[in-house]
């Protein structure tokens, strides 16, 4: 596996991007070309408006899921442990950061003690399948208690990045077993 210092500067790297002001707008989102059409008489109440939906054949509070966010590095345990707190207390699922420095330094990730009922789900790239196998996947599932996994895709991120990952061959079969 990867140098973990490096992986752990670039998570580091991604949560510094992130609190940046220019990043901190809707400028540039998109969401400046929404445009809602009032209705002052919705004939409805509020009341009767149900969020509540289905995931893995479990109940949501919302059809929303907090995306994949950060993990290995310094900030990370304290983001995913207010973020799994947040997916608890709304009663959606959450999905964590790339797992892979984690396993790779036998990190402990408590995700059940701040979220016991949430719907947590794993993550790995799919070059770490690749790698290293379906061990690797049952390992990140075990970590969390997880009822679920992500392989995240992303081989243009991993091209820019100095470190990145190079080869794809065997994904699919790895993803496939």
């Amino acid at each position: 596996m990867k140098d973990h210092k490096a992986i752990s500067d670039r998570k580091a790297d991604h949560i510094a991007l992130a609190l940046k002001d220019s990043h901190q707008s809707a400028q540039g989102a998109g969401f400046d070309r929404l445009r809602f059409e009032p209705n002052p008489l919705p004939q409805m109440a509020l009341e009767d408006i149900d969020y509540s939906s289905q995931f893995l054949n479990q109940p949501v509070a919302a059809p929303l899921l907090i995306g994949a966010m950060t993990g290995g590095c310094e900030h990370g345990e304290s983001i995913n442990r207010h973020l799994a707190e947040a997916a608890e207390q709304a009663q959606i699922p959450m999905a964590v950061g790339s797992q892979r420095a984690a396993l790779q330094d036998g990190l402990a990730q408590d995700m059940r003690r701040w979220a016991p009922k949430a719907i947590l789900l794993g993550n790995l790239g799919g070059t770490q399948l690749q790698q290293h196998g379906v061990e690797l996947a049952q390992r990140a599932v075990d970590s969390i208690e997880a009822n679920a996994m992500i392989i995240h895709l992303n081989p243009l991120q991993e091209l820019v990045q100095p470190d990145g990952d190079r080869d794809w061959r065997g994904v699919l079969t790895a993803i496939e077993e």
